[in-house]
């Protein structure tokens, strides 16, 4: 079931960025809703999952608060 984008549940924590939920999406891009800080400890893990499917992913809190950020979407 590809999908371009994915927000991923429960602020990405395991439970909700995981091989399986990756395997079923097959997204392009991940979104992960959570601040940096809380999801620093994950970025190994989520490098981990999406580097063998091609799948970037991103946290909404790496962007400094009060700014607005756009993805760089890559076609191919």
């Amino acid at each position: 079931m590809q999908r371009v984008v994915l927000k991923v549940p429960h602020h990405g924590m395991e439970d909700g960025m995981n091989e399986g939920r990756l395997a079923f999406a097959e997204p392009k891009i991940a979104v992960i809703p959570n601040s940096r800080a809380q999801a620093l400890h994950l970025y190994g893990i989520y490098d981990e999952l999406c580097s063998g499917r091609r799948t970037q992913w991103y946290v909404t809190g790496d962007v400094s608060g009060g700014l607005s950020g756009r993805l760089q979407i890559i076609k191919g």
